[in-house]
């Protein structure tokens, strides 16, 4: 797994924290949750523009996928968190329930001895770091002030 984390530490920013730690727990868990969603939708579209597409379907073998399943199965999904905050983990879904089996997402990212590294997660986030910033900030805002 990668691990990158947004530096969230601008003077609107820490003006934004004081101001939500003076409001109740499930009130501020929910302006945070709205700010999370605004910024893990401007990664999810840009991890899917970046995310390679295979040629074929591979509808046959021990692990049968459709071309541009990967790019389908990049999601997100909740995590615990301690009560009046929120995380959230986005990237490809994998497992048996899932509809669209992500599950090679990190051989393709960081590539095998056979299969030269195709990056397309740190990039995105890379890319979309300011915009995610900014839409944190811009939700919180308009949460806090209306």
């Amino acid at each position: 797994m990668i691990e990158v984390t947004l530096d969230l530490n601008s003077a609107n920013m820490k003006r934004l924290r004081r101001q939500l730690d003076m409001i109740p727990k499930r009130m501020r868990r929910k302006y945070i949750k709205a700010a999370l969603r605004a910024a893990y939708k401007l990664f999810i579209k840009e991890a899917r523009a970046r995310c390679p597409k295979g040629d074929v379907d591979r509808l046959y073998g021990k692990y049968p996928h459709k071309k541009g399943n990967l790019r389908r199965s990049i999601s997100f999904k909740w995590l615990r968190a301690p009560k009046g905050s929120a995380m959230v983990i986005v990237g490809p879904r994998s497992g048996q329930n899932e509809k669209f089996d992500g599950y090679y997402g990190k051989f393709v990212e960081r590539g095998t001895s056979k299969l030269k590294a195709k990056p397309f997660m740190k990039p995105a986030f890379l890319a979309t770091k300011a915009p995610m910033a900014n839409a944190i900030e811009r939700k919180l805002e308009e949460g806090l002030y209306g």
